[in-house]
């Protein structure tokens, strides 16, 4: 599987599979699926999506993170952001979906 989507980012992308979930802004869901990579500035996520998404359109990502007590550590940590849709495209039956990480709203357990 080929996961090239045209980088616009400017940091240092790490492959990660972390559970994501992304959402209109109200709320409402988008879908839900994992992390494909991630950067200081933007996240690919792969989703099972309820419906499209457009460019440029704001959404809701909460992303399940380690926790900081080390590696073999259990705990996890939901982390929430304001991100804007950069590019959308399926891969296979998923919606491969490059979001800008424009700010962090929740950091919590």
């Amino acid at each position: 599987m080929n996961l090239s989507i045209t980088d616009q980012r400017q940091g240092v992308r790490a492959c990660s599979a972390y559970a994501v979930r992304v959402n209109h802004q109200d709320g409402r869901a988008l879908g839900k699926g994992r992390t494909a990579n991630i950067s200081e500035s933007g996240v690919l996520v792969l989703i099972d999506a309820v419906e499209d998404m457009e460019v440029g359109q704001r959404v809701l990502v909460d992303m399940i993170l380690p926790g900081s007590l080390g590696v073999g550590s259990s705990v996890t940590r939901k982390v929430t952001y304001v991100a804007r849709v950069a590019n959308v495209r399926y891969i296979g039956h998923l919606l491969g979906v490059g979001l800008e990480l424009l700010s962090k709203i929740r950091n919590g357990h």
